[in-house]
């Protein structure tokens, strides 16, 4: 079996155990923290969650690099792609540990402890890039499948003997449980590491073409977890359903994310090859079956979150205009989630950044809005769809282009 197999028959697997560890610790960390500590672990971890966003866009030319060289039966150069990554990442986690201690000082103990794990899980996920390029992301999928298992067992042991814990304890079972599976992800990879073969053009390179990646995830970030920090500053009263409701969207992107990985090096290869004739025509076939189920796919949306809400959350109320006008926004951002698949593959980090980061700054605009004004959840649910759909467009009309002139 290919990669891509593997990845969808393990993705699949590691999906279901990741679905069902986020269906079910949100109410198990609800009960035994409360919603008031649920919400504030929340909100730390999107205040905090930017170190992990720009620290995990140094590297996506890895994936690219790897696999052309794979291709070319390039031994060395991997070796060299991997020990300069690592190389790289030492350098950005010493110099963010120094900057954290002068700028911030000494934080709360649930901040430090955060802090300790994110870095600690950036340094290695390096491996997560490594494994795309060389066409073994099924193990990425196994590996992070297992980390969701331990996290959920523990979680569930907690509630079941009904053992005293605190929000401490819940940052180390989730962010510990995935730290370890990434170390053990890593260390098989160290075999190509080689202090002989860090040099200065691959660490520079990688660099270079992280730019345009640090402005995609930023734009990423400011519509995820920046977000949340926004409408929390403003002490907005729709705070926890807006958070429950994103934790869907995650739930989609997940999906999206377990296609996507595997198919970024094949993506890689076959403009290496000069098949992107074969890329547009695959690209359109996609989209054209994405328009024709948008309409069925927001109406089994909204006929199922409701249910899905009442099983997964149940203390929290959102009203039938806000579910209907999410499901519209979920069902929008599945274009932008295939287009993704493509500006990955082809590298079109510095491109689409631009624009990405346009979408991000007018949600926030517009979300600021909406909060000041005390407008209704779903009002920005409604702006932000008609800004993704706008923005997907145009990096639509991008892709069609590259792959046409490439």
């Amino acid at each position: 079996m290919n990669d891509l197999k593997l990845s969808l028959i393990f993705g699949t697997l590691s999906r279901v155990i990741t679905f069902v560890n986020q269906v079910l610790s949100v109410p198990l960390t609800i009960a035994i923290i409360g919603i008031n500590e649920f919400t504030r672990f929340n909100v730390i971890t999107a205040g905090i969650a930017w170190l992990i966003t720009v620290g995990g866009c140094l590297l996506p030319s890895l994936v690219g690099d790897i696999s052309r060289a794979k291709e070319d039966h390039n031994d060395i150069m991997i070796s060299e792609k991997i020990s300069s990554a690592l190389t790289v990442m030492v350098i950005f986690i010493i110099t963010v540990m120094i900057g954290y201690i002068f700028f911030f000082g000494v934080m709360d103990n649930e901040r430090n402890l955060l802090l300790i794990f994110s870095i600690l899980i950036l340094l290695f996920s390096t491996a997560e890039n490594v494994r795309q390029g060389l066409g073994e992301n099924y193990k990425n999928a196994i590996y992070n499948g297992c980390s969701n298992l331990l996290s959920l067992v523990i979680i569930l042991g907690l509630a079941y003997f009904e053992i005293k814990t605190n929000l401490q304890m819940v940052i180390i079972v989730m962010f510990g449980s995935i730290t370890f599976f990434k170390l053990l992800n890593l260390l098989p990879l160290m075999r190509y590491f080689s202090l002989k073969y860090i040099t200065f053009d691959s660490c520079k390179g990688m660099l270079d073409k992280a730019t345009g990646f640090v402005f995609l995830s930023v734009a990423y970030y400011f519509n995820t977890a920046g977000l949340i920090t926004v409408l929390n500053w403003l002490n907005y009263t729709k705070l926890t359903e807006f958070i429950i409701l994103q934790k869907i969207i995650l739930i989609v992107m997940g999906m999206v994310v377990m296609i996507r990985n595997p198919l970024w090096g094949v993506i890689a290869k076959m403009q290496y090859k000069g098949n992107s004739d074969l890329i547009i025509v695959n690209y359109r076939k996609v989209l054209r079956v994405y328009f024709y189920t948008a309409p069925l796919l927001v109406i089994i949306s909204v006929l199922c979150i409701p249910f899905f809400l009442k099983m997964w959350a149940g203390g929290i109320v959102i009203s039938y205009p806000d579910i209907i006008a999410f499901s519209i926004y979920l069902v929008s951002i599945v274009f932008s989630y295939i287009n993704s698949v493509l500006y990955y593959g082809l590298e079109l980090f510095n491109k689409i950044s631009r624009i990405l980061i346009v979408e991000s700054i007018v949600n926030i605009i517009c979300v600021l809005f909406v909060a000041l004004m005390g407008l209704k959840l779903n009002m920005i649910f409604i702006v932000m769809t008609i800004t993704s759909l706008f923005i997907n467009y145009f990096i639509s009309k991008i892709i069609k282009r590259t792959c046409k002139y490439v």
